[in-house]
């Protein structure tokens, strides 16, 4: 039996806009039965709690709203541009064509379709750039189902090796008009609103000369900030550029996140507990944002169609943690792009007789950065002590830095 759940089912069907009439008859079970368990006055069986959470779920993900992640960049501590392709990508390394570019300072392009893996200098440890562009993205959907996988899985190999999130971009595509932009506008003018952002602005595009609208767009936030969202009229601009009746296209509006560093990263780390991408994005845009509506009473509650869109969400932790330097991160770094290397250094030596990596390394010193890295790292043994700035064995009295 399910002890204590009882509030958390409700919450989840008032966000979602159901009665529990509407509930009740789904499961053939009375209303009085499901009102006890949401107000805790009885237990909800194991198996009916499942499958209450699984229809809410299934409600929220999929009632006329689509997610899609509309922009990727990924950086990957490596130079293996071979290897990255065919491990993290899981594509064929001579599918992509190579050519010399400036983009993001990076030297190398190999590319494919709208798929783009770029090159750094060697000494240059920013190492390999995955970027997916809108279209990148559909070209690498369409990979992803030949290979049976997700998004999950992609960003699961990036993450496994250290891959860094530089900007993610998720589009949510409203199909049935949750509520419109004019609205918007209206409450945006009004200040029935509350946002995390300092900056908003309005567009509303129009044809003077047919004397007609070509949409509304409006912002939150600035292109250089860590979040941006922006809301569209997406049936206009395809209404415009195809020119077909307003009424034809399928889409009615489009809400867009941008996510930049910090931001990207702990989001896809949420995502990938999450695993909903429409429930990770509404929930990014719910901490966010909210609009407002005045009661009878006048007083004012959030808007009823503000909720009904962002639906049942979960927390993200989007907060910029300081993190200390980590000495495993750079060892996975070097696993991953110089085992090889390593190792066939390492025989050639012993077949020789000589450490060619000891020599490589004797005369090497360390920078300020590196050596916060190993600082850190020799902190956590008890065996090590710092004294007056330098790291030192307790063993032997070796100083190790």
């Amino acid at each position: 039996m399910c002890v204590g759940n009882g509030k958390e089912l409700k919450d989840f069907r008032l966000k979602l806009g159901l009665r529990q009439s509407d509930v009740s008859s789904v499961f053939s079970i009375s209303q009085t039965f499901l009102s006890k368990i949401e107000n805790g006055k009885k237990k909800c069986p194991d198996d009916l709690y499942k499958k209450l959470m699984v229809y809410y779920d299934t409600l929220n993900q999929t009632e006329g709203l689509e997610a899609i992640f509309d922009y990727v960049r990924v950086r990957i501590p490596s130079h293996s541009i071979e290897r990255v392709i065919e491990d993290v990508l899981l594509m064929k390394f001579e599918n992509f064509f190579e050519k010399t570019t400036g983009l993001f300072g990076y030297t190398l392009m190999y590319e494919y379709d709208s798929i783009r893996v770029l090159l750094s200098k060697k000494e240059d440890d920013r190492g390999i750039l995955i970027e997916l562009s809108g279209k990148g993205c559909r070209n690498y959907e369409y990979i992803l189902d030949e290979l049976d996988q997700q998004w999950l899985d992609f960003f699961g190999r990036c993450l496994y090796v250290d891959g860094v999130v530089k900007r993610i971009d998720i589009a949510i595509n409203d199909y049935v008009e949750y509520f419109s932009l004019e609205e918007v506008v209206k409450k945006r003018k009004s200040e029935l609103f509350d946002a995390s952002f300092k900056k908003s602005r309005v567009i509303d595009t129009r044809n003077d000369k047919d004397e007609i609208s070509e949409g509304i767009t409006v912002y939150f936030g600035t292109r250089n900030s860590l979040i941006y969202f922006c809301f569209y009229q997406k049936n206009f601009e395809v209404a415009v550029r195809e020119k077909i009746p307003v009424e034809e296209v399928d889409i009615k509006n489009r809400y867009e996140i941008r996510l930049h560093s910090e931001k990207a990263q702990k989001f896809i780390e949420h995502y990938m507990e999450d695993t909903f991408l429409l429930r990770s994005a509404r929930s990014v845009i719910a901490q966010q944002l909210c609009f407002f509506e005045k009661g009878r009473n006048g007083e004012l509650q959030k808007w009823k169609k503000w909720e009904r869109f962002i639906g049942a969400t979960k927390y993200v932790d989007l907060s910029m943690k300081v993190e200390k330097p980590n000495f495993y991160r750079k060892l996975n770094w070097l696993a991953y792009s110089c085992a090889q290397t390593i190792k066939v250094i390492q025989i050639g030596g012993e077949q020789e007789g000589f450490n060619y990596l000891e020599e490589i390394t004797r005369d090497v010193e360390l920078n300020e950065k590196n050596k916060k890295v190993l600082q850190w790292h020799l902190a956590d043994f008890p065996s090590i002590v710092s004294e007056k700035g330098r790291m030192i064995s307790l063993d032997t009295g070796e100083i190790i830095l």
